[in-house]
């Protein structure tokens, strides 16, 4: 990068960078992280944290939030380290203690020690640092190409800046800036803290060996918590205690005695479990006046949030404080649609015990149970399942065949089909809206009920337009029903013709389903030939299809059924022996 002798940051990198800042652009922390320069970007710190623009202070968090790896820039983050300590800056110095934590990583590994008293070796776990996560400080091109951060190697992604032992000091540097402040000036430690505290997020906490390796938030934190003990290359649990004995222990325990609400404002702003954890265990133990204090409407608030503690918080509190009874279920029900699945169960479980049946419309009961959240659908479902339906609100049942959860829309159906059966003014036609439905469960829920229920039994208007259907298990069964009727003299309606020959087509046809069917299906055609010879030119082609199948069964009573139509039938015995050629020495011999 070619640079001018008088001015160091004249060159057009620098000026897009400058003109970045002026225009507010988020981009600007992007073009700064490409510059591999390490005295370009250091000289740069002082020009930057001067810039009295507010874009700069802003982007220069920003940069400080994101990964400390952009190749070549220890000496930028030190330098504006020390601008900061030197201005007693306490935001800037925060978000470097909280990146600092960030970059600090111990793994577990065994080691053998040898005993001394039985003269052999035990395996023991040790925590080490990672030598290997630090950052290469060489200017190869083609290193930073095929193996820096931004490229795809996996090695690569964590590498961070500066050698342990470097961030180590950095650490515990930036730590003891916020202890002299809390040793002589509560309230401004007080403050600082509020900045600080939200920077740590859930994503950089992901186990107990990580939160132990967040030296700066540990000493805010727990530093008296007699779980832990404080080493040089980090904190350890004491023998024989775990996480769970970790109780709040604040390095300054009057900052935080003194004020209650700051902790609701921790609940409110932090971004990291073990920090709203911590703020919650210490307002049940200092502060219970400031829970009491709490509005229902903060309450219901923290029933969406994403975080299971801060519902169960929320949750207690509307049981222990009696404010369920006072709440509006309809606040409740307008929370559901922000919470996480983690989080819903939860909700669910408050909304049962004030929700009652009969402050919910039938139509918000079955919207209820048509979301797509099981915990939601299944309150829906009992919600539903506990209302009396009028006559007139029939008809939004319907809608319960669209509903997405298959573990609800099944049971919801079969209620539904039992509410419309004892219906006074019942409507056999009604059973269409589920057969028709494009659910599997759904159609075999309403043929279910038609099995049940004799008023939907023998219905040729059921029947006929069943035909139509598009589903082979509403059609493949409506041939054996067929039959049926056939036997007991029930005739279908004279227009019913068209879809009869549909639905036999459709079901001799399937070559993938319905070969028990088949064999129905021939011998119905057979008699409706043997009484409508005129339908010979469309009926004839369907047996010509069962008599060429390589199924036994159907070509066997495609066969015989066309022997007795011939005798039956002398002249239908033309269009057979045209439509299936290979049939004329039968028929010549006949």
């Amino acid at each position: 990068m070619a640079v001018s002798k008088t001015d160091p940051f004249a060159s057009p990198t620098w000026r897009a960078i400058d003109e970045a800042i002026e225009r507010s652009d988020p981009n600007m922390v992007a073009l700064l992280r490409a510059v591999r320069e390490p005295d370009q970007v250091g000289a740069f710190a002082t020009r930057w944290y001067q810039d009295t623009r507010p874009a700069a202070r802003r982007f220069l968090l920003a940069y400080l939030d994101l990964p400390w790896n952009a190749p070549r820039h220890e000496a930028l983050v030190k330098r504006l380290f020390k601008l900061a300590e030197a201005a007693q800056d306490d935001e800037v110095m925060g978000a470097m203690l909280v990146g600092l934590d960030r970059i600090i990583r111990r793994v577990k590994a065994t080691r053998s020690i040898w005993r001394q008293d039985t003269r052999t070796s035990e395996p023991v776990e040790v925590l080490l640092g990672q030598p290997e996560s630090v950052m290469p400080r060489t200017d190869n091109e083609y290193y930073w190409q095929n193996a820096g951060p931004d490229s795809k190697n996996r090695h690569a992604a964590k590498l961070r800046l500066f050698s342990l032992a470097t961030r180590a000091y950095l650490r515990r540097r930036a730590w003891r800036y916020f202890r002299k402040i809390g040793r002589t000036d509560a309230a401004r430690y007080h403050a600082a803290m509020m900045q600080l505290l939200p920077r740590y997020r859930d994503e950089h906490i992901p186990d107990g060996l990580a939160l132990l390796d967040h030296w700066g938030m540990v000493q805010i934190l727990f530093a008296g918590s007699p779980a832990l003990v404080a080493r040089i290359n980090g904190w350890f649990l004491r023998d024989g205690a775990t996480l769970t004995d970790l109780k709040p222990a604040p390095r300054f325990p009057k900052v935080w005695q003194s004020d209650g609400q700051s902790l609701v404002q921790l609940l409110n702003t932090a971004a990291a479990r073990t920090i709203r954890q911590w703020a919650i265990t210490l307002l049940k133990t200092e502060h219970p006046r400031v829970i009491e204090s709490l509005s229902a409407d903060q309450l219901i608030q923290w029933l969406t949030h994403s975080s299971r503690e801060m519902i169960e918080f929320a949750a207690d509190q509307l049981r222990q404080r009696g404010l369920l009874a006072s709440i509006d279920p309809q606040s409740l029900l307008s929370r559901l649609t922000d919470a996480t699945p983690d989080t819903l169960e939860l909700v669910c479980s408050l909304l049962r015990e004030t929700l009652k049946p009969e402050k919910m419309a039938l139509d918000q009961a079955v919207s209820l149970t048509c979301v797509g959240q099981s915990a939601v659908a299944q309150l829906g479902l009992e919600i539903l399942t506990a209302k009396v339906v009028a006559a007139s609100e029939l008809p939004v049942l319907f809608r319960l065949a669209e509903a997405q959860r298959a573990e609800v829309r099944q049971p919801a159906v079969r209620w539904a089909c039992e509410q419309l059966s004892q219906a006074p003014a019942f409507d056999p036609l009604w059973v269409l809206e589920w057969l028709d439905c494009r659910h599997t469960d759904v159609r075999a829920e309403a043929q279910a009920w038609m099995a049940r229920d004799l008023r939907l039994v023998d219905q040729p208007k059921i029947w006929q337009r069943l035909m139509e259907s598009p589903y082979d298990d509403v059609r493949l069964p409506l041939v054996d029903r067929l039959q049926k009727l056939a036997e007991q003299g029930v005739r279908l309606p004279d227009d019913s013709t068209a879809a009869l020959r549909l639905l036999w087509a459709t079901v001799l046809l399937n070559v993938a389903r319905g070969a028990r069917s088949k064999p129905g299906v021939v011998m119905q055609i057979v008699d409706r030939l043997t009484t409508h010879p005129g339908e010979s030119d469309d009926l004839v082609p369907l047996l010509a299809v069962a008599v060429r199948s390589l199924r036994g069964p159907e070509f066997r009573s495609a066969l015989v059924g066309l022997v007795r139509l011939i005798r039956e039938q002398p002249a239908v015995a033309a269009t057979i022996a045209s439509v299936i050629p290979e049939l004329r020495m039968i028929l010549s011999d006949r």
